[in-house]
């Protein structure tokens, strides 16, 4: 195994939109909620954030890993099984490392928007907490096979920055530049095999 320390910089500002605990609680009780007020609907829109017991803002593993995999079509192609396959079996965010340099979100982005279920849905508007361009984001990637060549993941870094983006309304938000990108460990198929022959004493 190896890792890639990665930090990115916001080009675009980024929307949150997960799920409140009255928003859940509402749905796993099979009710709409209640009429609620302009002050309260408000309230509730500022704890759409991702965050864990640290005093960061944070992004999900699960959020990164679909931006890579989102992205793998910006990736050189490669012998055997495909891009695609090899990030989802061999490449995880170690838990708790998606960190952003805020501990707070910048402010409350509104837009129209339709009620579900379906795209005719009643109007209504939306209300998504948001980081403004500039912020920065730091994960560690754990890279199980240590020669799958750590260009291929920047390549699809670099095409996710662009095109896939994070969170809500992406790809137009949440897009970003590779900031720094450190590699430990990683070594070449023709290393590796070196390695093993050497640990077999030299013998074929």
């Amino acid at each position: 195994m190896y890792t890639i320390d990665v930090k990115l910089v916001g080009l675009a500002t980024i929307l949150f939109n997960t799920w409140t605990p009255e928003e859940r609680e509402s749905f796993q009780a099979g009710t709409s909620g209640q009429t609620v007020t302009e002050e309260e609907r408000i309230t509730i829109a500022a704890k759409k954030v991702y965050r864990n017991e640290g005093p960061n803002l944070i992004l999900p593993e699960q959020n990164i890993i679909k931006m890579l995999l989102d992205s793998t079509k910006g990736a050189p192609k490669m012998k055997g099984a495909s891009v695609y396959t090899r990030i989802k079996a061999m490449v995880f965010v170690e838990h708790h490392s998606g960190v952003f340099n805020a501990t707070a979100f910048d402010d409350i982005y509104s837009r129209t928007g339709r009620q579900p279920p379906g795209p005719r849905g009643g109007p209504c508007i939306v209300r998504t907490p948001y980081l403004k361009e500039g912020w920065e984001l730091r994960y560690r990637l754990n890279v199980f096979d240590k020669t799958f060549p750590p260009d291929i993941l920047r390549a699809v870094h670099d095409y996710g920055g662009l095109y896939t983006g994070f969170c809500g309304w992406r790809p137009r938000y949440g897009r970003f530049n590779v900031a720094d990108w450190v590699v430990d460990g990683y070594v070449t198929a023709k290393e590796d095999r070196q390695e093993k022959v050497k640990g077999k004493g030299g013998k074929r």
